[in-house]
């Protein structure tokens, strides 16, 4: 309800004149679309968001780094470093790489839904099932299925991938996503520094610090995987925080960080 009367005082601060009602503006222009920006970006966020559905799956925060992300394309679109940069900042990867195809990594599969075509099918239902996990179907554009000559709407089955041990695949009409979940030493503990960011943040705000505070960090803990965090990552948890100094300090208010206890202490520098 109060979007009307915020419209007109936006409005009139802009400098318009009577009543943002009452104003015509300028018709649509076509010749002022931009396309091939809009088809990139969609890809950009079809990328992103199946990234992070693969990480859901996994039960994955996305503030834990992965390793490698690759991805293949239906209709091939160009894209920069730049567009494979936000990607990767987006997705929390270290690596993006553009796929021709995706034959040898992931062989896509269907999921036959048997209570749906149980009836429908009766004895066929497992060979359906059978011939839909090794992969032999055809796929048309409306979304049917043909499987063993038979056909089968959207709502019957679920599209899968096989893949490797370690990546996770997911999928739209434009794009296939393989995300690398194994997360090695050297992740985890940027994992945790991440994790460690957030907090010190968290008490920042708690403590009503300006966003533009310099601060001076105080730790304490026996977890060795908080301690690693803080001696490889020392460099970009003071970026990220605002700190001038890290240091070993007793006297810090306990909390845990993904589980882990800390003692830790945030004042002004």
């Amino acid at each position: 309800p109060v979007m009307p009367f915020f419209a007109e005082k936006l409005y009139l601060d802009l400098g318009g004149s009577d009543s943002v009602h009452l104003s015509f503006f300028n018709p649509h222009r076509p010749a002022w679309i931009n396309t091939e920006l809009e088809d990139k970006t969609n890809i950009i966020r079809s990328v992103v968001s199946l990234a992070a559905g693969i990480r859901a799956r996994a039960k994955i925060k996305l503030r834990q780094p992965l390793g490698t992300l690759r991805f293949a394309l239906v209709n091939k679109i160009k894209l920069s470093e730049n567009d494979l940069e936000v990607m990767a900042q987006e997705a929390n990867v270290k690596k993006i790489e553009i796929l021709d195809s995706t034959e040898g990594i992931a062989k896509q599969i269907i999921k036959v839904d048997a209570k749906k075509v149980g009836r429908k099918f009766g004895k066929k239902t497992q060979q359906l099932i059978s011939e839909g996990k090794l992969g032999n179907f055809n796929m048309k554009e409306d979304g049917v299925c043909l499987l063993c000559d038979e056909v089968l709407t959207m709502d019957e089955y679920e599209v899968g991938f096989l893949t490797e041990e370690g990546i996770e695949a997911e999928a739209t009409r434009e794009v296939v996503v393989l995300l690398d979940t194994e997360i090695n030493d050297e992740l985890k503990i940027e994992g945790y520094a991440r994790e460690l960011i957030r907090a010190i943040q968290e008490t920042r705000k708690n403590n009503g610090f300006e966003i533009s505070d310099r601060i001076e960090i105080g730790y304490k803990t026996d977890s060795e995987v908080l301690k690693a965090a803080f001696q490889r990552c020392k460099e970009l948890i003071k970026n990220e925080t605002l700190a001038e100094k890290i240091e070993i300090k007793e006297g810090g208010e306990e909390m845990q960080v993904d589980g882990e206890k800390i003692e830790m202490m945030v004042k002004k520098a």
